[in-house]
């Protein structure tokens, strides 16, 4: 068998992603490449192949506002009656990410109040910030995240336990927040369509076989940003791949 010694030629060097890159291109090429080096007049040995990506804070931010922050204005209205009394609204989403995970932190806006009639008796306006702390979990080809600390704070940045705003954060914030997931699955699917066409001489089912085994297996924090791990599985029979005559 033929040996693709991939930390030779740089090529599992960590591929950095910010906001101004598609997660899902990187996926593409960082796939694509691996399958052709497959295919080419190279050697495999049967192994666990990793590739590192590396999120950056810019990138999740971007993905907090194209997923969440989609109202006017960059805005996420969490809470509203329809009586004009009673809303909580976040906005100016700002993230950082550490050895503690990613922390969000959030502007935000609130009215608790009675109606009557037409009228609207406030009782507890409150502007402040809605700080969430979250750690990413790895869960097939998505990372998920999860809520393990969260706060208010008033403009001066005093802690802020109004008991209906914080029970209106547990039960309409924390939710969307986690419904965010970075899923690579897309590009995962379009590259087994045109398998057939990339690689004609190639045994499809041995490629489709390595795409299938692609997994997230590790992700991890630090203030440079999120890093995660690709893995996929190579056996003797997928590297050798039919169609390359044996030296």
């Amino acid at each position: 068998m033929i040996l693709i010694v991939l930390h030779f030629v740089g090529w599992l060097d960590t591929f950095i992603i910010d906001k101004k890159d598609d997660h899902l291109i990187a996926v593409y090429k960082l796939v694509l490449l691996f399958l052709l080096l497959l295919s080419a007049n190279v050697r495999a040995v049967a192994a666990d192949i990793s590739i590192p990506l590396q999120l950056g804070s810019g990138y999740f931010q971007q993905q907090f506002i194209t997923q969440i922050f989609t109202d006017p204005g960059q805005t996420f209205t969490a809470w509203n009656d329809g009586s004009g009394c009673n809303h909580l609204v976040l906005s100016n989403p700002q993230v950082t990410t550490s050895t503690s995970g990613i922390a969000l932190r959030m502007k935000g806006e609130s009215r608790v109040g009675s109606p009557v009639g037409d009228l609207c008796i406030p009782l507890i306006p409150w502007e402040g910030f809605v700080d969430v702390l979250m750690q990413p979990l790895p869960r097939g080809t998505a990372v998920h995240l999860k809520i393990v600390d969260s706060k208010l704070s008033g403009v001066q940045g005093k802690a802020d336990v109004s008991g209906t705003i914080w029970n209106w954060t547990k039960d309409y914030v924390h939710p969307k927040l986690r419904s965010i997931q970075i899923d690579f699955a897309k590009p995962l699917a379009d590259l087994k369509t045109v398998t057939p066409v990339l690689f004609p001489y190639a045994d499809a089912q041995n490629v489709t076989g390595i795409l299938n085994s692609l997994r997230i297996s590790s992700v991890d924090t630090n203030y440079g940003g999120l890093f995660a791990t690709l893995s996929m599985a190579v056996s003797d029979n997928q590297a050798n791949v039919p169609g390359q005559p044996e030296p």
